[in-house]
């Protein structure tokens, strides 16, 4: 299904309607838990306005069937948050690209490849992005630091995924030997199926200048296969949250002191998410992280911690 423009979406119209109204769409799945950057939940004003253009008969102009966008709405103030001013890209980048072209008649592609990132010491990781190239066949990316002794996730990429940058005077090191595992997903819209189209895409690591005060690290948390809640002795600030489902409708629940912080419900392999928290909250070891799901077999906390 392609969405690129008013034909190609019209014929999905009800489709649409359906997918929004029972929050399959757009996919997030965070049913409670402390503020998220990037929040892809849509309003209860946004959600009537598609469901009026659905059941108006799907119109070219959205005044045909409801109120002009530009007429103030009810609670206009409190409708949506605002967007958090996102800190300027750093002077120095690495960039490491990968070239696919779809296979003829394939609807969907799995691609990973393993990247080698050009040699260095000492380097430090402020922030990290992903340009896709082709938007109308990249779905969604995921992006790990590989070394003899690393794996960890780096970032998880879907359309409209902002750039990840860490907090000011931290950062995460980049070992001297080190590749990046790139997991890209490819769907052909219809209106390419004639076609052989193609990516290239680019995952661009912005560089510190020197060493930060603080390092950002990711530690992977082996979920119960019976759901049960367990402990998990972490400290630092958190700063994300990944769950990794094993199938579609997984589930993830943590929990800090008894305050939840990240509940969700389903959570879709095809679309991988990392939640990352609004600001950055500060743990212990002994404050009492709990984590438990279904569906999951792991999940990954990503945090600063004090050190280099």
């Amino acid at each position: 299904m392609s969405l690129l423009t008013y034909a190609d979406a019209r014929p999905w119209a009800e489709a649409i309607k359906e997918e929004v109204l029972s929050e399959r769409m757009p996919p997030w799945g965070v049913e409670d838990g402390v503020p998220l950057a990037g929040e892809r939940r849509l309003t209860a004003r946004e959600l009537d306005r598609i469901a009026d253009w659905a059941t108006g008969g799907a119109p070219e102009r959205l005044a045909d069937a409801i109120a002009s966008p530009d007429a103030p709405a009810e609670n206009a103030e409190s409708s949506a948050p605002p967007a958090r001013k996102q800190p300027p890209p750093l002077a120095r980048t690495l960039a490491v690209t990968l070239e696919h072209t779809m296979t003829a008649g394939e609807k969907e592609e799995v691609v990973t490849r393993t990247l080698p990132v050009p040699p260095g010491t000492d380097r430090w990781i402020g922030g990290v992005s992903l340009d896709p190239g082709n938007r109308a066949i990249v779905h969604d990316a995921t992006v790990e630091i590989v070394s003899t002794s690393l794996v960890e996730p780096l970032l998880a990429w879907t359309i409209d995924s902002p750039p990840v940058r860490y907090p000011e005077g931290s950062g995460r090191r980049l070992p001297d030997a080190v590749a990046l595992r790139v997991t890209m997903r490819y769907r052909r819209p219809w209106h390419l199926e004639e076609t052989t189209p193609s990516a290239r895409s680019v995952v661009v690591l912005e560089l510190l200048d020197a060493p930060p005060e603080r390092r950002v690290a990711s530690v992977a948390v082996a979920l119960r296969e019976d759901g049960v809640s367990q402990r998990v002795p972490v400290s630092g600030e958190l700063l994300a949250i990944t769950p990794v489902p094993e199938k579609d409708g997984a589930r993830l629940h943590v929990a800090l002191g008894g305050v939840t912080l990240l509940a969700t419900r389903h959570l879709d392999v095809g679309w991988p998410i990392r939640y990352r928290l609004e600001e950055p909250l500060p743990i212990t070891g002994d404050m009492g992280l709990l984590a438990k799901g279904e569906s999951l077999a792991s999940v990954w906390l990503e945090l600063v911690v004090p050190g280099k």
